[in-house]
């Protein structure tokens, strides 16, 4: 059985202090639900199309949603919120050593940013 909090959206605990994503506001997830925009784990979506940040998933959705003939789109049963996927612990003890940070969507490092754990990790082992 999932946790979830007073919003209804499932909960997880935070791995490190350095995830700077959460659950979004009360607010937030009943916006998110009227303009069917959801938080996939990595961007926000809005149709077929990704947004790095929730005000301009927002706006788009609004937007859009806001012209003349625009058909009504049928209430979704996905999640408005999907948790980030964590590095598991071995991967974090990897990413210790080699000084690889998660921000909840991306791995860093040094200046570079990756999708992708294992992508990191084949740079900062080649550095």
């Amino acid at each position: 059985m999932m946790n979830t909090d007073a919003a209804g959206l499932p909960s997880q605990p935070r791995r490190t202090a350095a995830i700077d994503l959460c659950q979004p506001s009360e607010t937030d997830a009943v916006q998110m639900s009227d303009l069917n925009v959801r938080f996939d784990g990595r961007a926000y979506r809005y149709g077929p199309y990704c947004y790095d940040t929730l005000k301009d998933a927002l706006a788009y959705a609004r937007l859009d949603q806001g012209r003349p003939g625009y058909p009504a789109v049928p209430s979704d049963d996905l999640p408005v919120w999907t948790p980030p996927a964590l590095p598991t612990d071995a991967e974090q003890q990897q990413m210790d050593l080699l000084g690889i940070t998660f921000d909840g969507r991306h791995y860093h490092y040094q200046s570079y940013r990756y999708d992708r754990l294992a992508d990191a990790l084949d740079y900062a082992h080649r550095a």
